[in-house]
């Protein structure tokens, strides 16, 4: 009910539903903001899901979720730090207890929040058409960052980024 206008929401009982889904949403060439898989699932572990959709989606937000309580049990546990140290997470989400849990809420809130400041292009005020490789192109993104200005960055030689300096009346 909360993220239904905003985003289609989609629920799979498995995670080969889960995958199959996810790769059909690739093939028709649709974003997916956030995934969250169960760290234990029948056919495979969360992680393992959540890596192939790093391969798939790869600037999809990506979480475990998990009971609370998890940290205690060491398989658990030792999961989820080789999950983010591997990459294959960005962070792991305590299941909702109740209805409006709004702890759980708060963090998915989060996770969109953040992803729409990072791929929506009329999300920013500034957005920076550069090539990726160049240095003064880090040393700009950097102090950005550092300085919490929210920009967009577009590559340039990519679509957004050459609708952006063609709208601008600027050359690549």
């Amino acid at each position: 009910r909360r993220y239904g206008d905003d985003y289609r929401v989609v629920c799979e009982s498995s995670a080969e539903a889960g995958l199959a889904e996810l790769e059909a949403l690739r093939a028709q060439g649709e974003r997916v903001a956030l995934v969250l898989a169960d760290v234990w699932m029948a056919e495979r572990p969360g992680s393992d899901v959540l890596n192939r959709v790093r391969s798939l989606h790869p600037h999809a937000k990506r979480a475990l979720l998990i009971d609370w309580g998890a940290w205690g049990h060491r398989p658990t546990a030792d999961s989820i730090l080789h999950a983010m140290a591997t990459g294959r997470i960005d962070y792991y989400v305590l299941k909702p207890v109740r209805s409006g849990d709004e702890q759980f809420h708060r963090m998915i809130a989060e996770f969109l929040h953040e992803w729409s400041r990072e791929h929506s292009p009329d999300a920013f005020e500034l957005a920076v058409v550069a090539d990726p490789g160049s240095p003064r192109t880090h040393d700009l993104r950097d102090l950005l960052r550092r300085s919490g200005v929210p920009h967009g960055f577009y590559n340039t030689d990519s679509t957004e980024g050459r609708a952006l300096c063609e709208d601008a009346d600027i050359e690549p």
